[in-house]
């Protein structure tokens, strides 16, 4: 059967482990990090992703922060978090969002949005340790939502998640954010 692992005092919150059918492939096993609490300009979300992740997915409840630069999240090797190459867009049907420094999640921003949603990453190319990323989330204030879609090659296996703003000075001022990899 599925076997469920919690552990208490870590950052491994269940693992769960799909049955296994003779002659059928064993998937990797699905893991959820210990919940981050957002404060400060920069937030390290994980260094931990395995080298098997070929999905992961940030889910943010409640991000907010004191100014009007959006929230970006970034990826990166072992070696640390790349600022340059992405290929990112955000937009809320109206005011569109887009950069190379990292993955724009809104097409806007203000010191008074709050923000819930989810973010996929998924391995597009092993080969070159390509990311797609899409996603969407919900402002309840101001009362919209975002869509956004982007990629990225990092350096070598991404193990790092990093969460800023696109100018790097606003600080969250609220908000979680939980990463599961599988």
């Amino acid at each position: 059967g599925d076997r469920v692992l919690l552990r208490a005092k870590s950052t491994i919150l269940f693992t769960v482990h799909p049955r296994k059918k003779t002659g059928a492939t064993v998937l990797p096993p699905s893991t959820l990090l210990a919940e981050v609490t957002l404060s400060g300009t920069s937030i390290i979300l994980t260094t931990a992703i395995p080298s098997w992740a070929k999905k992961i997915s940030i889910m943010f409840a409640g991000m907010s922060t004191n100014g009007a630069s959006i929230p970006l999240l970034r990826i990166g090797p072992s070696s640390g978090v790349e600022t340059t190459s992405y290929a990112s867009v955000s937009t809320n049907g109206i005011t569109s969002s887009g950069g190379s420094t990292g993955y724009h999640l809104a097409g806007a921003w203000g010191a008074t949005y709050d923000s819930y949603g989810i973010a996929h990453l998924y391995l597009q190319k092993a080969s070159t340790n390509t990311w797609v990323l899409n996603g969407n989330c919900a402002h309840p204030t101001p009362g919209n939502s975002t869509e956004f879609a982007g990629h990225k090659s990092v350096a070598g296996a991404m193990t790092t998640l990093t969460i800023t703003t696109v100018g790097g000075t606003d600080t969250f001022d609220a908000g979680t954010i939980s990463v599961m990899y599988e």
